[in-house]
């Protein structure tokens, strides 16, 4: 069934290392560039990756190809589909190319769609919505689903003016750039100035970094964002708030979740698909985060049940009527009724997917009674998708495992993880356990909306 693989040697591809050569394999009918290779080795396995024509030279590829995995995806951009974050055309697209792979190279023994950040959100809709054509997927630093992360970044940015500063009209909440959305050009520069301002000016005082404490904790955000500190202790309170400041700061960077996924989103949608019509703020605020936030109120000689009140009592948010389909589109919200495995593996230090979001996909999935299909990993590290070469090998491994065994056992276990990575010879990995905490705003395909 493989025999067409031997007429493509593995010269082929890296005798010439360059764009024409992969672009070679060809461009879909809307001209997006796809590639695959397929070495000569090959051990039947095919990876389907949305970004493969950037990553295919990565050290994490060329472990992968010497170990006789194959290969195939497109070259992904920002500005088709407009806004960049609506699923279902990337899906259609990383499919087309498997259908090409298999025409041209025989039928793979399996099929593995994997990714990162939107590779992974593209992996996890496969897995969902066409377990026909893959066998499992890898789904890496992902969110909880649109409506899910946009909510989150409301509750955020919400409490952070309500808090800071309640009257200021450039501080936008949604609906906060119009045309497409991409790095280039969001338009939001007097936005961002005007948060980044009161963002800057809170935390110069105890008190206002109270207050942003609090915005954040609300929004379960990570407090290690920055490798160039060490890890927080979980009880200290001041270490705890120059993290969520970092957080916040990045946030309404060019490339956060508020200034680069929430234009992505609304234009995608059409507007703003997000509210807190009904939202308890101070049911979002528990566990050890209430108890850090707490502690900064009290040395900064603030009220915070004072505080919660402002929040409450400002005018709340409803989703735009012409956006309101996007909470049932499926590619973008989780059901949750997996067929085949997934795995997915996040950082606990993402500022721009929040670890704390990916609950949402285990609620999704425990609630179609589906859990035994899923298995969630983390690393100790910040960064988006700041993965080591041997953390994503060894995630590979993990699934080839879970597919000629038909059972996880131990497998996705910290110790088995970092135990298989390091004998892969690709550096080295930092698997570790990680409990999270019940997400209140999680919103799951199907549930009621205002």
């Amino acid at each position: 069934m493989f025999a067409l693989l031997t007429a493509i040697p593995q010269s082929s591809f890296s005798s010439q290392r360059s764009t024409a050569m992969l672009s070679r394999s060809g461009t879909l009918s809307d001209g997006t560039s796809y590639g695959a290779f397929i070495p000569p080795n090959w051990n039947g396995t095919l990876l389907l990756d949305l970004d493969f024509l950037q990553n295919w030279e990565a050290p994490f590829y060329r472990a992968l190809f010497a170990r006789g995995y194959g290969a195939a995806g497109v070259s992904r951009n920002y500005t088709a589909p407009p806004g960049g974050q609506y699923l279902k055309p990337w899906v259609d697209r990383v499919l087309a190319v498997e259908e090409l792979v298999r025409s041209q190279f025989g039928r793979p023994r399996r099929v593995i769609a994997w990714g990162v950040s939107r590779g992974g959100h593209v992996a996890e809709a496969m897995a969902e919505h066409h377990p026909e054509r893959i066998d499992a997927a890898i789904a890496m630093c992902i969110y909880g689903g649109a409506a899910t992360i946009m909510n989150q970044d409301l509750d955020i940015m919400f409490a952070l003016k309500a808090l800071l500063a309640p009257d200021d009209p450039a501080l936008l909440l949604t609906n906060i750039s119009e045309g497409p959305a991409t790095p280039a050009s969001m338009g939001l520069a007097p936005t961002l100035a005007a948060w980044s301002a009161v963002i800057e000016k809170a935390g110069a005082t105890p008190q206002g970094r109270a207050r942003l404490s609090l915005a954040a904790a609300i929004g379960q955000l990570p407090v290690w964002v920055d490798a160039s500190v060490p890890r927080p202790d979980a009880s200290d309170s001041s270490a705890s708030a120059d993290g969520w400041l970092r957080n916040l700061r990045m946030r309404i960077s060019a490339t956060g979740t508020y200034a680069f996924m929430r234009p992505a989103y609304e234009t995608s949608a059409g507007g703003n698909f997000s509210w807190n019509i009904g939202v308890d703020y101070r049911r979002l605020l528990t566990g050890k985060r209430r108890g850090i936030v707490k502690e900064l109120y009290k040395e900064a000689g603030l009220d915070l049940e004072a505080d919660l009140n402002a929040i409450e009592a400002a005018p709340r948010i409803a989703p735009d009527d012409q956006a309101r389909w996007f909470l049932n589109e499926p590619s973008v919200n989780y059901g949750g009724a997996l067929k085949i495995p997934v795995l997915t593996m996040m950082t606990i230090g993402d500022p721009l997917l929040p670890v704390s979001d990916i609950w949402a996909l285990r609620q999704a999935v425990d609630r179609a009674g589906r859990g035994a299909m899923l298995r969630m990993t983390f690393t100790e590290a910040v960064g988006h998708c700041n993965f080591t070469p041997a953390e994503m090998l060894a995630a590979v491994e993990t699934m080839t495992h879970r597919l000629d065994t038909g059972e996880w056992g131990d497998s996705t276990s910290p110790k088995s993880m970092n135990a298989l990575a390091a004998t892969l010879d690709s550096g080295g990995a930092h698997f570790i356990s990680y409990e999270l905490e019940p997400l209140p705003r999680a919103f799951l395909l199907g549930d009621a909306h205002p």
